[in-house]
């Protein structure tokens, strides 16, 4: 079967041994046979492990020996990352799911395997690139082990390697996990191991140093930080990655500072419990959602049935009443504890936090027993200028009079449950 796209001027019209059309496509979500078209150039794309090898085989060949090709190739990633990562991407494996849903460990060569993405995953390299262009903040709630963090920074390195006038900000709550050399675990050094796993003549030239990536060829920049309260402020970013963004303890105050920062924020973790940050802003649909349930991987999701749920609460998108399970997840739910379950396998927001009261139990409450609010309106900042930290600072020094309490009702505003005096709670009593 031939691989062609009339853009490319016949060049990829590279001969496959392999056999295949959309109509192979099994109806699980996680898995393709044969072959995907690729969304941005149309390209035939083969998505199982035996076949996508051999055609990467035969591309790296024929470009060693065709500049044309190589040419036409480099195009071909310039347009689409779901291209280049299914072409010449390969990612670090650490452990495989067997048909027993036992989780095994991988080692030696083995860890390297080809970056064949998921349909979760080409869901989220289209929705994370559309946020970027359109100027959209996105909350990824995932499962673990999803490869949302791999996807994301996947996705501002296909930026950084192509796209000229880029500069990103990735973050995680600690900065030896966002850069620490020979450690896979960072999100730096997954960027070092796409880079060099790729073909010389894809490679661009780079200053790699800690915390800072620079592309040589048309100056983009991945820069690497903490999360803190001061993170990213007084800069300006095509995008902002923030990882385990649940985890942050100053979560709040760091969505606040960047706002000025970048007209794209990525919000990507497992959920940490109802109060977090994270978990508000998913409630709040403030900003697009993408959701990464583990039914949705491949080896874990294989056999995959939809079930009674008989009360269980789950945080994925599912019919009523019902919920996903898998001989891995039986594996699972039998070793882990409820909240460890909550957290990284159910995507349950009120069972993932530690809670005195049950989380659920306290909805069902709030449900029956809730009065309506007395009042619903927003707060409105008096600032200097525009710049986040005057908003911190507002905050920080209490000045209520750069405060305004202005009534109306939307999601996501403020529901208060008392009397205002002058815009204010009654000031007389503690809160």
């Amino acid at each position: 079967m031939d691989v062609l796209h009339p853009g490319f001027h016949g060049r990829l019209a590279i001969s496959l041994d392999v056999e295949g059309n959309m109509s192979d496509i099994l109806e699980h979500s996680g898995f393709y046979t044969g072959h995907t078209i690729c969304p941005y150039t149309g390209l035939k794309i083969p998505k199982t492990v035996k076949e996508n090898l051999v055609w990467r085989r035969k591309l790296r060949l024929a470009a060693n020996k065709d500049g044309g090709l190589r040419n036409s190739l480099r195009q071909a990633c310039a347009q689409s990352p779901i291209f280049w990562l299914n072409a010449f991407g390969w990612t670090f494996l650490q452990k495989r799911v067997g048909t027993d849903g036992v989780e095994r460990s991988v080692k030696g060569l083995d860890v390297h395997v080809p970056f064949i993405t998921w349909k979760v995953q080409d869901e989220a390299i289209e929705t994370i690139r559309s946020c970027i262009d359109n100027g959209e903040d996105i909350l990824i709630d995932k499962s673990r082990d999803m490869g949302a963090s791999w996807i994301g920074l996947s996705v501002f390195h296909w930026y950084w390697q192509f796209v000229p006038g880029c500069t990103f900000l990735e973050m995680s709550r600690n900065e030896k996990y966002v850069d620490q050399r020979g450690n896979m675990d960072t999100l730096f050094e997954k960027h070092r191991y796409l880079h060099k796993m790729q073909p010389i003549w894809l490679q661009p030239e780079i200053e790699d140093n800690l915390l800072r990536l620079k592309n040589e060829q048309n100056g983009n920049m991945i820069i690497g930080e903490s999360t803190n309260q001061h993170a990213g402020q007084g800069a300006r970013k095509t995008a902002v990655l923030l990882d385990e963004f649940a985890r942050v303890r100053e979560a709040e105050e760091i969505d606040l500072a960047l706002t000025d920062t970048t007209a794209c924020k990525i919000y990507n973790s497992t959920p940490q419990g109802p109060n977090t940050w994270f978990s508000r802003l998913k409630k709040s649909r403030a900003c697009r959602i993408l959701e990464m349930p583990w039914w949705r991987h491949p080896e874990k999701g294989a056999d995959v049935e939809l079930v009674d749920a008989h009360g269980a609460e789950i945080g994925y998108s599912a019919p009523p009443g019902k919920k996903y399970t898998s001989a891995w997840y039986k594996v699972q739910a039998a070793k882990r504890s409820r909240r460890d379950l909550a957290q990284n396998v159910d995507m349950n927001h009120g069972q993932a936090g530690r809670m005195f009261f049950d989380a659920g139990e306290i909805e069902q409450h709030r449900r029956l027993f809730q009065a309506p609010p007395v009042h619903m309106g927003q707060l409105v900042y008096r600032l200097s200028d525009q710049k986040s930290d005057s908003r911190l600072s507002i905050l920080r020094n209490r000045n209520a009079e750069d405060i305004k309490w202005i009534a109306g009702q939307k999601d996501g505003y403020w529901s208060i449950w008392c009397q205002l005096i002058g815009g204010r709670p009654d000031q007389s009593h503690s809160y």
